[in-house]
């Protein structure tokens, strides 16, 4: 198949990570090309087409439009994924403009909620279907977006497990030693975008409301840039309850390296789509405690959880763990099988491949 999968950007993000590692597996055996403004990985450097697809203008949208028609042409394109609305809302232009001959497309949904306004609405697009990557997203798609349940896929996000391979004893004490992390410390992480959407200050809240006999067993590790705003309340927050020798900015590092040396991992964040996050501490092997958001009614048994916010209910789970180590054995043990069976890119890219041949053959 020739296909086009297009974003605003393809950054080190939720979206970025998915749209980088669906690509990656679909050009195996598919003529691929994937169109954004910005792209920062490696892998797909050669299918990648820089184009800025989110101009509002009217000459600018032409312009992407006329572009658009020649290139799918030129390429002979059977069927277009978009990733973001701005994206979306240029194939409902383009197929508006040619609608003698529309373009086969389905819109992907990252996230649980999103802006409803009557110009957001305007905008929304979700060509022949939509793909919706938890439980959760389809129930807004349908409930809040008014699409048709029968025009709904739903297709969890899936992961390239052979990148999280169980660290060495060498590799292990070597990153440990790395961030002054030693060996009688329990290690709890949190792995993704330092943003206020993922709740990293219940973390500190939650530690901070422990007494110091729980505080000097704990290490806490932050992965994600730290050149925000965000991560300067963070770390402010810290500092101020005088838990500077309780918490790790990493900066971003690999979910192998992070997970490989963590004995929790904690996701308390406030809003969701699917997090990569959890599934890559179910392969590395890491039990997990996440808020009851996108992707948590697909995973519930697998995982523990916390409601939005709740710094205190987080604290005993902590307290619970560092009694326990063992408490969440069986359940890291289902989240490993539970993450093999339906989350893997191998899965994720032919329930993909599925859609767009359904959308080809409709088509005709």
């Amino acid at each position: 198949m020739n296909i086009v999968i297009m974003a605003e950007y393809i950054l080190k993000s939720g979206v970025g990570v998915y749209v980088n590692a669906l690509c990656k597996q679909l050009k195996i055996n598919n003529n691929v090309f994937m169109m954004a403004n910005e792209y920062v990985f490696d892998d797909n450097i050669d299918i990648f087409i820089k184009r800025n697809l989110t101009k509002a203008k009217p000459i600018a949208l032409l312009k992407n439009v006329f572009y658009l028609r020649k290139f799918f042409k030129t390429k002979k394109i059977d069927v277009v994924q978009m990733n973001h609305r701005r994206c979306a809302f240029l194939m409902k232009v383009y197929n508006f403009v040619y609608w003698f001959d529309k373009m086969p497309c389905c819109w992907i949904l990252h996230t649980q909620s999103m802006p409803l306004s009557l110009p957001y609405r305007m905008i929304t697009y979700a060509g022949n279907k939509a793909i919706a990557i938890s439980s959760e997203v389809r129930d807004f798609l349908v409930n809040k977006v008014h699409i048709k349940e029968n025009r709904v896929v739903l297709i969890l996000n899936g992961i390239d497990a052979t990148k999280l391979q169980p660290l060495t004893s060498e590799e292990k004490l070597s990153i440990k030693n790395k961030y002054g992390i030693y060996n009688d410390k329990i290690v709890v992480c949190a792995h993704g975008r330092i943003d206020k959407v993922k709740g990293l200050d219940v973390i500190v809240n939650a530690v901070n409301s422990l007494s110091k006999e729980y505080k000097d067993k704990l290490i806490v590790l932050l992965s994600g840039d730290t050149n925000n705003d965000y991560c300067k309340e963070l770390q402010n927050m810290i500092s101020q309850f005088c838990l500077n020798d309780n918490f790790v900015f990493m900066g971003w590092v690999s979910p192998r390296e992070i997970f490989g040396i963590s004995d929790l991992a904690v996701m308390p964040s406030r809003r969701e789509g699917f997090p990569l996050s959890a599934i890559e501490a179910f392969f590395m092997k890491v039990p997990c405690i996440r808020t009851k958001t996108g992707g948590y009614q697909d995973m519930k048994m697998v995982c523990d959880s916390i409601e939005i916010d709740n710094a205190e209910c987080l604290a005993k789970k902590l307290i619970a763990f560092v009694d326990n180590k063992n408490i969440y054995d069986k359940m890291t043990k289902d989240a490993y099988e539970f993450a093999k069976l339906n989350c893997t890119i191998q899965v994720m890219t032919q329930n993909t491949l599925a859609i767009f041949e359904s959308l080809k053959k409709e088509r005709g």
